[in-house]
């Protein structure tokens, strides 16, 4: 169970996320990795009590199909009510017989069929329901798999479950990629919608960074020099993932029964060490920001960490580079990075200028992109009067 501990400087959005959940709102929370999403979620799920409620956490968010997709719900959902102490008994037993009831669990037509009228008896007794999704832009698997239409079939289900009052579900997603980036990736219509003034986790103070260190070691009555007060600060930054793992590591050392009897101070001399093993648990935290950065922003951070010559880019694009690596929180506004983990991460990372060995033309890539463009806004089009005239009929 995650505590208020691993949680030091997000009491704001945690008071936010519960007023948008009793306001009947739906609730998307954005952050790149290791801003602490994951663990918000698990503690919003073990925390947030309410009578006629119903929080379902959906465990796998990176379905490949979209059998896949309704058979996760269809499980997550039954689970749920049956583990909920909350819901009165007699609506359990009908419940369950609507989930016995489903006559072929390979067909979607079935499983959706039974979903909606799982969600529309909890609506009429008066049950919110909430879907807790983690990673949400990873539903976007199907895409990348060739899968489009499976993807668009997933977000539709979802956006209209949200917008039917007799079935209504209320959301708490975290991604990494915005709600409308998503809506645009898989061409669903009315999505970014449901999710009005997403919460962007931000950087911690320097203030909360403290407090989660004296709150941490106060736990085990261990005192830190302040050498390594230091280098939590230098080697954490302010990310809390990466900051959560400095500590980890240092507690560990300061454990006699790990050490054989002995405490291990991390100073100067071993310090490279204890750096080390930072960034070895981080390796996840950083490939992901690697993984997503533009070829600009990666030549930067090369050139502020290694001193590369970076003169072949136009000053423009160096400083959107800039501002993004910031958003990010991977730099300062002096441009010294965040973290000195993800700083040595940089330094032995690759910068290729093309992934994919791709030699199309620019004349080519450009006239290929305004027909994909084209289509694109044609096919939105098309949906959204295809939904309008279904919205109609019934």
């Amino acid at each position: 169970m995650i505590g208020r501990t691993e949680l030091v400087g997000r009491e704001d959005v945690i008071n936010r996320i519960y007023d948008r959940i009793n306001g009947q709102d739906s609730v998307s929370i954005v952050g790149y990795d290791g801003m602490g999403k994951s663990s918000l979620l698990r503690y919003i799920i073990s925390n947030f009590k309410k009578d006629n409620l119903l929080m379902v956490e959906i465990t796998d968010s990176e379905p490949s199909t979209a059998l896949d997709f309704y058979k996760s719900l269809f499980d997550c959902v039954e689970i749920e009510i049956e583990e909920n102490d909350r819901i009165d008994i007699n609506l359990k037993y009908e419940l369950k017989e609507e989930f016995s009831g489903c006559k072929d669990h390979e067909s979607i037509a079935e499983l959706k069929k039974t979903l909606n009228s799982v969600f529309y008896k909890l609506r009429s007794r008066g049950i919110d329901t909430i879907f807790v999704i983690d990673d949400f832009d990873r539903m976007t698997k199907c895409i990348n798999e060739g899968n489009r239409e499976d993807a668009v079939e997933n977000f539709k289900f979802l956006r209209n479950l949200a917008n039917n009052n007799k079935r209504r579900v209320q959301y708490i997603v975290a991604t990494k990629k915005s709600i409308e980036a998503i809506s645009e990736e898989c061409r669903v219509s009315g999505l970014p919608g449901i999710f009005n003034n997403p919460i962007k986790l931000e950087l911690l103070e320097v203030t909360d960074v403290k407090k989660y260190i004296l709150k941490r070691l106060s736990q085990y009555q261990y005192r830190i020099n302040s050498h390594e007060d230091k280098l939590i600060f230098r080697v954490g930054g302010r990310v809390p993932g990466i900051l959560k793992e400095a500590m980890d590591i240092l507690i560990d050392n300061k454990n006699p029964e790990k050490n054989k009897g002995t405490v291990k101070e991390v100073n100067s001399d071993n310090e490279a060490e204890f750096i080390q093993e930072v960034e070895k648990r981080c390796d996840y935290i950083f490939r992901s920001y690697w993984k997503c950065m533009t070829y600009e922003e990666k030549r930067l951070l090369k050139h502020l960490c290694c001193n590369e010559d970076i003169s072949d880019i136009e000053e423009s694009l160096q400083q959107s580079a800039r501002y993004s690596c910031q958003d990010m929180g991977l730099l300062n506004e002096d441009d010294t990075f965040v973290s000195e983990a993800f700083m040595n991460y940089v330094k032995r990372a690759e910068v290729k200028r093309d992934e994919n060995g791709d030699t199309e033309s620019e004349e080519d890539k450009e006239v290929g992109q305004r027909m994909k463009e084209a289509m694109d806004a044609l096919k939105t089009s098309n949906d959204i009067l295809k939904d309008s005239f279904q919205e109609l009929w019934n």
